[in-house]
This record gives structure tokens, sequence and C-alpha cells, in this order.
């Protein structure tokens, strides 16, 4: 610190005199300008901005370095349709530490809730804002509650899933079928017939998403919305090493490549808060710390995080 004190008297000093000799010339305040950019840049050396003594590495919103993309270069996907598919993937990043067939993991039924109600609410309110009524809903990886605003009238929800007694149990889906999307990723239904396709906490165990995105994109009208959400909670085991090894944002960049990597969709949006009744003003949020306290009181206890990435099918014929 000893040192950093003299520094600045020196600087300060260096500052004075300079500005007495610049006193006389026609430009001055041209001049002043660059020498503060000349003392800037030097004590920057000496106190680097936002790292103190230690020049610590600027970090990003999460805590972490700030994300930089790479770009991989791997074979293209024949998805089912008529276009090619870029590889986003490799296949050590597809693997499970559960080899065995998802058909066996999920025989038998699990009616309990895989997060907590404080993601559910932002759920169905994310949905209520986003699907209009009387829509054409898909629901894949679906299985007793489908979380739709129960008020919300519907003209069809269809079902996907891996348990047949889970989609019996589910009270609002008018169609269902079970299916592995990792071993089959079609989808029983005509081009263009949803309005919107849903996915709650399951993208995490997708061992071939461009090729179920592929469907995904035939089967929505033109203006449909894609919903699809997940926290940190999963079935480690058969989670993809991708998302096992990956953090809420690069988890989030993941599922936003998924969408990019089909021609026609609009920009993916990351949400990771909707609004809900009992929140604080927004001038008491304090960056969401506000909103967040106030949930864990009313919830009991500090509320899974949630995140959704959203995205539409264009109107342009792509």
């Amino acid at each position: 610190m000893a040192v950093v004190a003299v520094a600045q008297r020196e600087f300060q000093s260096l500052w004075r005199s300079i500005l007495s000799l610049s006193s006389n010339i026609v430009h001055a305040s041209r001049l002043r300008i660059v020498i503060i950019c000349c003392l800037l840049t030097c004590s920057s050396a000496i106190l680097p901005l936002g790292g103190g003594l230690g020049g610590r590495t600027p970090r990003g919103r999460w805590g972490r370095s700030k994300y930089r993309p790479t770009r991989r270069i791997c074979p293209p996907v024949r998805a089912a349709g008529d276009l090619q598919v870029q590889s986003l993937l490799t296949a050590q990043e597809r693997k499970k530490l559960d080899r065995d067939e998802d058909k066996y993991f999920y025989s038998l039924p699990r009616m309990v809730q895989h997060v907590d109600e404080s993601f559910l609410d932002q759920l169905t309110a994310l949905y209520r804002r986003v699907i209009p009524p009387n829509s054409h809903v898909l629901d894949l990886c679906t299985a007793f509650d489908s979380h739709l605003p129960l008020d919300v009238p519907y003209a069809s929800v269809t079902g996907q899933g891996m348990n047949e007694k889970e989609l019996e149990a589910n009270p609002r889906l008018t169609r269902w079928y079970v299916r592995d999307q990792n071993e089959n990723p079609t989808i029983d239904m005509p081009d263009r017939s949803v309005d919107a396709v849903v996915m709650c906490v399951s993208i995490q165990y997708m061992a071939r998403p461009e090729e179920l995105f592929q469907e995904i994109f035939r089967v929505l009208k033109p203006g449909g919305v894609v919903v699809i959400s997940f926290s940190n909670r999963m079935f480690y085991s058969k989670a993809i090493q991708a998302w096992r090894d990956g953090t809420d944002r690069s988890r989030a960049d993941l599922v936003s490549s998924y969408f990019t990597n089909i021609q026609g969709f609009t920009r993916p949006e990351v949400i990771t808060s909707v609004g809900l009744p009992g929140d604080p003003p927004e001038f008491l949020s304090f960056g969401g710390v506000g909103t967040q306290t106030a949930r864990a009181i009313r919830y009991g206890g500090v509320p899974d995080p949630f995140t959704a990435v959203i995205a539409y099918r264009n109107l342009k014929r792509v």
C-alpha cells in the first residue's frame, strides 16, 4: 500500500506540473484529454480495474469466467425429415452413467413432482403468458401433470412419455402415447399441427437432441412456441455428460444451441424468473435478491433455480 500511495502522490505532482505548462498552449484542452488517458493507463498498470493488487480476471454474471462459445466440427446428423442438421454433441457428451435402456429406469410410475412449488408456479405462469387459449399443445416427456393453467381451455393436449400409468393419470391429456425419444426421436403428429410444444425438466436426458428438435420444428405451426424448462435437479445417472458437466449458464447455452441449429426458429430467449403474485415490486427486488428472499419465506425454503428457453417457429417459409 505504501508503494501505491507514493505512486499516487507522484501522479498528482506530475499532473499539476503538466497543467501549468499546458495553460499557454492553444489546444490545451485536447492535450489535457491525452494526458488524462496516459495517466489512467499508467495507474491501471499499478491498480488493475476490478482486481485490486491481485489483478483478477473479470467475472461474468454467474461468478465464472465469461462464457466464450466454442465451435465443433462434427459430421451432420440425418434427422427425421428432408433436412440435415449439424451434430452439436460428441459421442462422449451423449453418454450416460447408466447405460441400460431408459425404458427399464422408467418402468415403475413415479407420482411425485421433481421440482419445487416455486418452480412449477413460475412454469404455469409462463405457459399462461406464451400459450394462447384454444391452442393445440404437445407435451413431450410428460407424466401425471402437465403444469398447464387449469382455467385456460385448450383445443387439445397430446402427451408423450415413458410410463403408461403416469400418462393415464394426467387429466389434461386428450391423447397420449409411450415412446423413448432417445431410441426413436420422432413425433406421432402431422406437419404443422400444434401451436405449442413444451418439455419440463427432461431435456437433460435427451441424447439425440438434434433429431428431436428437427421433429419439433416439423410439427409446429408457423408462429408456434416451444418452451423447454429445467432446473439443477436431475436423475444424475440418466443425464447426458454434456449436461452433468455443465452449469446453469452453460446448460441454457446448450439448449439455445438446439434451437439455433435448426434453420427457421427465432432467436431463443432465456428466462430465469417469472413474476408471481406476492413478489415485491421491481424497485425492491434488488437485482432478484429481494424476490428470491420473499419466495424463500413464502414457500418455506430456498427455491429451485428456474430456467426456461423459448423460441418460435418463424412465420416466413424456410
